[in-house]
This record gives structure tokens, C-alpha cells and sequence, in this order.
């Protein structure tokens, strides 16, 4: 594991996903122990499943307690079923393996001022963040100033065909020479094209911020979030002028 400092930027470059995921649940981990009553904003998606997984077992082993802590989902579709929404997804991945109490589970799709509810609350403590391919932090899709607090998105087709294996009708699981079919199709047509997400401006309020970026595909984006100034048409790159930002990616990378 490699790591680096550019002024408040640090990064932690891991050689695989596994290890990838060791280190943002510790960070996420240590942000408990050191402050039990910490408010986190936590993420959906492919990439946190191994460090929620990761989470869940150390909730399990009492090495982790969630009883005075509280957690905000970054976003979530508008009009999918519950089984496809990001309230579920945290709840089946990670919240039902730890004991963090049923009213600290905070989503935007169930609220009328999730902005002001985080402010009333205190603010985030640690907010944990995935990379889109178009530089999309949360559901923050390009263009979007940093200005912007919680609203509602039309997600762009690159989102939701990066999203589209979750809405994968189970008769079609194991299909595997379909191609052609209209199964790819089928499944994106199920992919919501409307979401909430939290705002730029209500993620850099976060005291910490984690930029988790899995996938060697996302290496050029990440490079452009990162050295490029920051601009409404890579919502990520406002990340640079945080004070506490830590990346950390699944592949060698530095800058």
C-alpha cells in the first residue's frame, strides 16, 4: 500500500479490492472508536459491499458500537421498488448486522429538509464517497455547482448503466448467453432516471471526507477530479479544496 500527501489531499493506493476495503472500514471503524456518537454519511453501490461486509462482521464481534452513532444515506432512487433502493441496500448489507438504533437511520427520499436535518443534528463527521465514471459524487451529476444542497437529479445514462446489474430480473440471473436478447435493455429500463441526492455544498460541510474509487476504469477520471480545476462538469473535483480528504483506490495511483 502506497501513501501520499498533496497539501490536505492524502492517498492510500492498495493493490487489490480486498485490501481496498480493509482500509476504508477501518477509517470508518476508527472514526467510531474515536468519537462514538459520530454522523456518517454513507454510500450505496458495488464498491461498499466488501467494506460493509467488512463492517458487519467486526458490528457482530462487539468491535464496533453503533448505539450513539448516526447515519445518513448520501442518496437514493425516486420511484424504485424498496428492494432496489439505497435504504434497503444499507439496511440488508450493513445496518442489520450492528446495533445503531432504528431512528438514527437518516434518507433523503424521507425528508422534506435533509439539509436542515443534518444541520439540527450537529453535521457530518465522516462522509464516504465513491468516484462515478463522469466525476458524479453521490447522485451529483455534471453539471452541478457547489452551491448546490440536497435536490432532486435526472440521472444520466452512464449512471444508470452503471447501476443497471441491480435490477436484474432474478428469471434472468443465470442467462448467461442472452446477449442480444434485450436483457441489458430490459434491465436499464428498470434503472429509475430520477434520484435525491445529497449536494456538493452539504458534503464539503462533512468535517472528514473518504473518496473511495474501485475499479482500474476510473483511474482517468479520478486524475482529472484531482489535477484539474475544480468546475461544475466533474462535481468531484471540488473535493480538492477540503481540508480533510482522504482517496483511497483498489489500484496503483498517484499524482
Amino acid at each position: 500500500m502506497d501513501t501520499q500527501n498533496k497539501s490536505s489531499i492524502k492517498i492510500m493506493s492498495t493493490n487489490n479490492y480486498d485490501d481496498f476495503c480493509i482500509v476504508v472500514a477501518k477509517q470508518i471503524q476508527d472514526q467510531l472508536n474515536k468519537k462514538a456518537n459520530s454522523h456518517i454519511a454513507l454510500p450505496a453501490g458495488h464498491s461498499p459491499r466488501g467494506y460493509y461486509n467488512i463492517l458487519a462482521q467486526a458490528s457482530q464481534s462487539n468491535e464496533i458500537d453503533w448505539r450513539q452513532a448516526q447515519c445518513f444515506a448520501l442518496d437514493d432512487y425516486i420511484g424504485a421498488e424498496e428492494k432496489h433502493s439505497f435504504q434497503y441496500f444499507l439496511e440488508s448489507h450493513l445496518y442489520c448486522f450492528t446495533n445503531l438504533p432504528v431512528n438514527a437511520r437518516f434518507n433523503p427520499r424521507n425528508c422534506d429538509n435533509y439539509d436542515q436535518l443534518i444541520q439540527d443534528r450537529g453535521g457530518i463527521d465522516l462522509c464516504v464517497l465513491g468516484l462515478g465514471v463522469n466525476g458524479h459524487i453521490a447522485f451529483n451529476e455534471p453539471p452541478t455547482t457547489n452551491s448546490s444542497y440536497t435536490h432532486c437529479v435526472f440521472l444520466t445514462n452512464s449512471t444508470r448503466e452503471a447501476n443497471k446489474d441491480e435490477f436484474v430480473p432474478a428469471n434472468s440471473v443465470n442467462l448467461s448467453n442472452t446477449i442480444g436478447s434485450g436483457n441489458d435493455s430490459a434491465c436499464l429500463d428498470a434503472v429509475p432516471n430520477k434520484a435525491v441526492t445529497m449536494g456538493i455544498a452539504t458534503i464539503m460541510a462533512s468535517k472528514r471526507i473518504i473518496l473511495a474509487v474501485s475499479g482500474k476504469h476510473k483511474k482517468e477520471i479520478l486524475i482529472h477530479t484531482l489535477k484539474n480545476p475544480a468546475n461544475a462538469q466533474c462535481p468531484a473535483s471540488y473535493l480538492t479544496s477540503h481540508s480533510d480528504l482522504l482517496v483511497v483506490t483498489d489500484f496503483e495511483f498517484a499524482i
